[in-house]
């Protein structure tokens, strides 16, 4: 077989310079907020890229160039990396771009640098006031905070009212309970002596109730003092039966004396208006026949 032929000496391609707006990308990421994802971040540097004028993008792209270019040996500023052989001249393609520019190219550099160094560190600085600010939200809370303890005050005050109303109802309702549990179970004759009490109207059923408790009571003299109490309890409700029924007639005989002049009254005024009513007719017909005889005379 035939030997390989030995490569073909070619010379050094100039190295390509970088797009500017991937260096714009590579320096303005790190700037915005990192809690952003991938495609927010390539949207909005699409958008400020879009939003730079003509001469800013060249000044992007005569960046690139720049650091595209490795530095030159006289503008290196430590002494030790000029003294070092490994150092590579910049490429005759660079240096060809960067005579055409017409511009001093420390001072371009210098500039450039220093402007965005500015601008970087105002962005840096907005956005760390930003993230200091209030939000929306706690300006709210905020505002809304002096208005909000007096309402939480007046709930509270009416929460507790209520519980405590509450409570007192329930408290009577069982005490109410109990109350009637003990009377109905302990003092059944009571309840049964009150209603037949309250239903009587005659004297002698009341003076006759009356007499049976006082018996009761003088045979029962040894008794229990529940049983006492009770057998004062109904001695009293007895007299205060007594005392209703003697009263009855004195009351009904007033009633009947007071309807009586009512009606009497009433028909005295009517007879006083018959009378009015017809003198008034007479002296009417007197006058109309007096009037009557004038005009006949005349």
């Amino acid at each position: 077989p035939r030997a390989a032929a030995p490569p073909l000496a070619s010379s050094p391609q100039p190295p390509r310079p970088p797009n500017p707006y991937t260096n714009f990308c590579s320096e303005q990421r790190p700037l915005l907020p990192p809690s952003l994802s991938s495609a927010e971040r390539d949207r909005r540097l699409r958008q400020q890229w879009k939003a730079l004028s003509d001469t800013d993008k060249a000044s992007w792209g005569s960046r690139a160039r720049l650091e595209a270019s490795p530095p030159a040996p006289d503008l290196v500023a430590t002494p030790s990396a000029v003294s070092t052989p490994s150092v590579v001249p910049t490429p005759p393609a660079a240096r060809t771009a960067l005579a055409a520019e017409a511009v001093p190219v420390e001072k371009v550099v210098t500039a450039e640098q220093a402007v965005q160094a500015v601008q970087a560190m105002q962005r840096q600085y907005e956005y760390n006031q930003q993230r200091q600010a209030p939000t929306t939200c706690a300006i709210r809370l905020a505002a809304a905070a002096p208005h909000a303890l007096p309402a939480e005050a007046e709930a509270g005050a009416a929460t507790t009212t209520m519980e405590e109303r509450a409570v007192t109802r329930l408290v009577g309702e069982q005490s109410r309970e109990v109350l009637e549990q003990m009377v109905l179970a302990q003092l059944p004759a009571e309840a049964a002596g009150l209603a037949q009490l309250e239903q009587s109207t005659d004297v002698a059923q009341a003076a006759v109730m009356a007499r049976a408790v006082e018996m009761k009571a003088a045979v029962t003299v040894v008794a229990v003092p529940e049983e006492v109490a009770e057998l004062g309890l109904w001695r009293i409700k007895a007299a205060a039966a007594a005392a209703i029924a003697t009263a009855a007639p004195a009351v009904n005989a007033a009633e009947s004396t007071v309807t009586a002049e009512a009606e009497a009254a009433q028909a005295t005024a009517e007879a006083e208006a018959a009378l009015r009513v017809a003198t008034a007719a007479t002296e009417r017909k007197a006058a109309a026949r007096k009037a009557d005889r004038a005009a006949r005379k005349a």
